[in-house]
Formats: structure tokens, sequence, C-alpha cells
């Protein structure tokens, strides 16, 4: 009998990520794949997957034979690292791959972090498990303390199973667009989307989890080669129906993730959730309105850009800090529309309103140091008030660490990006944001921080396109009306440049070149001597 020691394989899966092989040799598992691998054999039902559902996580983008033959090659190359400890740790058939739980160690707890935190495997699959990871665990620890939870403060969502109808065998068609959706919701921010796992064991027959705001469901039927869903999204406990409608998909455009089916229904579900607490805020009065329901009126008001409404999100701000003191996330939004206030030219006092800014961001993180959206905001902050481009890095580098399909947190990266003159990057940055969220209801207000990137980007029809579609929902949002105007001049369309910049100095008869480039955070780069430049052209006044 040999005498070899077995090796033993030890899984640290909260915080930063680490794999230690331990046996005759000692040495770590690296690479973001490798560790993406691990974890998700580590965290499956008898420590197996299949073959086809780890190339769907970790090879999204790839075809499927293109997928199979990238997990081939990468088990090879474990293989030749691990040496004679690899058949100590897999167990390896045609179909599946395997750890042997007998020889496998977790080295640490929820309490020790974030799960895989800094982790960034850019594959959509695998991007919505480790979300839905995250979202089970139960209060994390990070750097000593405990990551408050902001349950409250954003109303809750759970996407139940679609009911397969007129089928023959279920096909898990349902299954599947409750998956996605819920991925969707988690994306925007504006709400808290109950994991798939949870909705899938909370819901037994009509039971509904009533510690949810919303509930969306329905029916998914084939008719020849089209899908046909009927959705509706209820509010909760009444199960009061607020919103219902009908949506066709090619099945196969949809099975290969081709149909943006998803994205429009979470896009009108979020407009109806939006669009009733703006309502029930403008007729009750705020005590009797609950926190979660001020807070989506403030974040809804605030980004459409008309004073009135902009000053109403102010006051539920405040409402929803004072009801809920020990929550970062009213506090990092109270930190944006002061710097909104001042962008807009609506400050009285942009010395005190950049002082608010500083204070509230500050006030969030000392929350919660780990909130994405409060780490952004205060990328955003870093980036607009105080120039500080290094330190912004490492806030959208944090909050991308914790939440890397946040399409705010992206968006807002990209900014930082047009202001460095990274004119393709930026153009990146805001194309993944869109993919992130395409129909979020905030579009026209994120479709002017893209004409901003894709003027920097040398792109500047479509950033015409960009503003123009902008100013059709906010017509007084200045932001717009410059990239407007800058991505005409530069386009060479002189006449129609003149004409946006009458209307840009009418809206803001105070603007001036000089002041312009003098105050922009990134005056002395060269994208911004352009953009100058081309508002001068454009007869916009100089001084």
């Amino acid at each position: 009998m040999s005498d070899r020691q077995i090796a033993r394989i030890e899984i640290k899966l909260f915080g930063a990520p680490r794999v230690r092989v331990t046996g005759a040799h000692v040495f770590d598992v690296t690479g973001p794949r490798n560790l993406a691998l691990i974890a998700l054999l580590s965290k499956s039902a008898g420590m197996t997957c299949s073959r086809a559902t780890l190339v769907d996580m970790l090879w999204t983008d790839s075809t499927p034979d293109r997928g199979r033959a990238n997990l081939r090659q990468l088990m090879h190359a474990l293989r030749g690292t691990l040496g004679g400890s690899y058949q100590d740790l897999f167990a390896i058939t045609r179909d599946t791959i395997a750890l042997k739980p007998d020889v496998v160690e977790f080295t640490n707890t929820a309490a020790d972090g974030i799960f895989l935190e800094g982790l960034d495997l850019r594959q959509e699959g695998f991007e919505d498990w480790l979300r839905d990871q995250r979202l089970e665990q139960p209060e994390p620890i990070l750097n000593g303390q405990a990551l408050r939870q902001e349950s409250g403060v954003l109303p809750r969502i759970m996407v139940i199973p679609f009911a397969e109808t007129g089928m023959n065998v279920a096909g898990g068609l349902g299954d599947a667009l409750a998956h996605e959706l819920t991925g969707q919701f988690a994306r925007s921010q504006l709400i808290d989307a109950i994991s798939h796992f949870s909705s899938q064991t909370a819901v037994k027959g009509l039971h509904i989890d009533l510690n949810c705001d919303f509930a969306l469901t329905g029916q998914i039927r084939m008719t020849q080669d089209a899908l046909v869903v009927d959705a509706s999204l209820l509010e909760l406990p009444t199960n009061r129906v607020l919103w219902s409608d009908r949506y066709k998909a090619r099945l196969q455009d949809f099975l290969a993730g081709e149909d943006d089916l998803a994205n429009r229904m979470a896009g009108q579900a979020l407009r109806v959730i939006m669009s009733g607490a703006v309502g029930k805020t403008s007729s009750r009065p705020l005590p009797e309105v609950a926190a979660h329901t001020l807070m989506v009126s403030a974040v809804s008001l605030m980004h459409a850009f008309e004073r009135n409404h902009f000053q109403r999100a102010h006051g539920q701000l405040l409402e929803v800090i004072n009801r809920c003191p020990e929550h970062s996330v009213p506090r990092a939004w109270l930190a944006q529309w002061h710097l909104l206030r001042v962008f807009q030219k609506w400050s009285d006092d942009t010395a005190e309103d950049n002082r608010c800014a500083q204070d509230a961001i500050k006030n969030a993180l000392d929350l919660n140091a780990d909130c994405p959206l409060s780490l952004s905001i205060d990328g955003n902050i870093r980036t607009i008030f105080d120039a500080d481009f290094k330190t912004a890095q490492h806030r959208f580098a944090a909050a991308h660490a914790i939440n890397p399909s946040s399409a705010f947190s992206t968006q807002l990266s990209a900014v930082l990006a047009t202001f460095l003159g990274q004119g393709q990057n930026a153009v990146d940055l805001t194309d993944r944001a869109f993919v992130l969220s395409p129909r979020d209801p905030r579009r026209p207000f994120f479709l002017t921080l893209a004409a901003g990137s894709y003027v920097a980007g040398g792109r500047y029809a479509e950033a015409v396109k960009m503003a123009e579609t902008s100013l059709r929902h906010n017509p007084l949002h200045l932001s717009a009306h410059r990239c407007r105007v800058i991505g005409l001049q530069l386009a060479g369309r002189e006449d129609d440049a003149r004409k946006a910049a009458r209307e840009l100095v009418r809206l803001d008869p105070k603007l001036r070149v000089s002041t312009y480039q003098r105050d922009h955070p990134a005056a002395q780069t060269d994208v911004i001597k352009t953009w100058a430049n081309a508002l001068k052209d454009a007869g916009v006044p100089v001084n």
C-alpha cells in the first residue's frame, strides 16, 4: 500500500476568497475562474455540478461548443498545476465534475465578510449566481463590524415562478423567466429583490411571503414557436393587482438570451411602482406614507428635473432619514440630491450644498462602509465636486467588488472615465450599464450621462440622439442641453448647434464659456478644452 499523503483542500468563501491545497506540498489555487469553479462546486448539492451548468456559469458569452472546450482546458491546466493531488480532490465523469467532500475543509463563515468579496468574473451566469448567494447571506461581518441591513428603506419584491400552461411537459421556462426577472430587479438599486431561491421555497401553492411589498407572477405558454406571457404585479398583503399585461417573444430568442422580454417586464413593473409611490406621497401627509414608498418616490422625483418635484424629493429624503437613522441608503441619495442641485444650477449657495453633500455621504459611509450605493455616490462626489479622480477610482472599484452588476455604479464610473479623457473606456462602461439595466425608469438621466461619454468617445451623432431623447423626458436638464450643443458642433452640424445653443442660453442665461471651463472638475484636460471651444463656436458667450 502507498504511504503517499492524501491532499486536502481548504476553502475560504467569505471575505477575499482563498483556496489552499495541503498535503505533501502546500500551494494556493489562484485565478478568478479557478476560484469561481471551486466555489460553484463547493456550494452545489453533493459538491457536484454538471459540465453544462459550469459552462453556462463560467462562459456565458461563449457558444456551447466553445464553452465545453474552455472547461476541458481549465481542468487540464488544474491537473498540471495540482499534479498528483488532482485525483485526491476531484471526481470527474463524462457529464459531471465534483469535489470529493471528505477532503474539503471550509475555513470561515458568513460572519467573516461578504461571499467571495472582490471576485470579478464578468460572466452573466456567474454574476447572477453570486448575487443570489449574497442575498441569502445573513448579516455578514465587514472590517470587524456588522453590515447593517437596508431592509425597510426600499420596497421588497419577489418573483413567483410563472405557471406553464398548455405544455405537455414542464420545460422550466416559467422558472427561467422568474430567475431572469429577479436579476433585472436586483440590478436596479431601486428595489430589494428577494433571491430566486427564496422565492421558490417561500411559495406554497398560492401562499406568498407577506414580508414582501410586491409580487410579480403570471403564466407562460407556447404557441407554435412563440412564448406568450401574462404578467401581473401585485401589491402585498392586499394582493391588489397594480398592473397586468401580455408579452410575446420568439422561443429561440428567449432561450438564446437575445430577447429583452425580462427587461421589458421589469422596467414596466418598476415604473408602476415608482409612479404609485409618487402618487401616494402627493396625496397623503408624509407621516402616513411607508418609508420605502417615500424612498422610491424621492429617487423618482429627484431625477425628473422639474424644480418643484426636485424640492419635494428633499423633504421626503429627510423624512426617511428621520425614521430610519441607522440606514445608509437615504443619506447617500441625499448627498446625490445636493450634487444634482448644484449641477442643475438650482442652488442658492453652492458651497453650502457642497458641504451638505459631503456630510451626508460621510454619514452614509460611517453607517455602512460597504454599501455599494454610498461608495458609488461618494465616487461621483469626488469626481464632480473635488476633482479627486484617484480617490473616485478607488470608490468605484470598491463598489464594483461588492456589486459588479450595478448599472448605476457603472454609469457613474463612465462619467469619471469621460473626465479623464478615456473616451473608449467611457463608451464601454456606458454600454455595459445599459446592458445591465436597459429599461431603468431613470433612463432619461442615464442617457444624459451616456451622451457625455459618447461625445468623449467621438461618437457625436449617437451622443446627440441620446441627449435629445433625454430632453424629450426632462426638457430642463441643463447637462443634456450642453451635451447636445457640443455633440452637434463637433459633428459639423453648425446651424443646428447654434439653434441648440440659443435654447441652452435661454434656460441658463448666466452660462459663460470661460466660467464653464474654469469651474469644470476636469478643467485642464484636453476633452474639456475641446468642449469649451465647441460651446464658444456654437455661440455661447465667452465672458
